[in-house]
């Protein structure tokens, strides 16, 4: 995963240009977590592209890779700097 300077960048650099990093009905873990097996479901691997590095990513291919804490800890965070911008 990113490490956490390089998150803190890539998040700054998307809320300066004045894009939303939230969604506007809310994401939810159940949400997120039933969007993905729906993926999984019909396109045979989930294929969500996460950052490594500025510049750098890797694949997610099964959704069992995206722990519920996972899931959560990354909206929990977005919905920190979204309360801060």
């Amino acid at each position: 995963m990113l490490a956490p300077d390089a998150c803190d960048r890539a998040i700054r650099s998307i809320l300066n240009t004045g894009l939303s990093i939230t969604a506007p009905t809310g994401c939810t873990i159940d949400t997120l977590k039933r969007s993905v097996a729906e993926v999984q479901l019909h396109r045979k691997a989930v294929n969500l592209v996460l950052p490594t590095a500025i510049g750098e990513a890797m694949f997610v291919k099964k959704a069992e890779t995206l722990s519920e804490m996972v899931l959560q800890t990354s909206l929990d965070m977005l919905a920190d700097y979204a309360g801060k911008a």
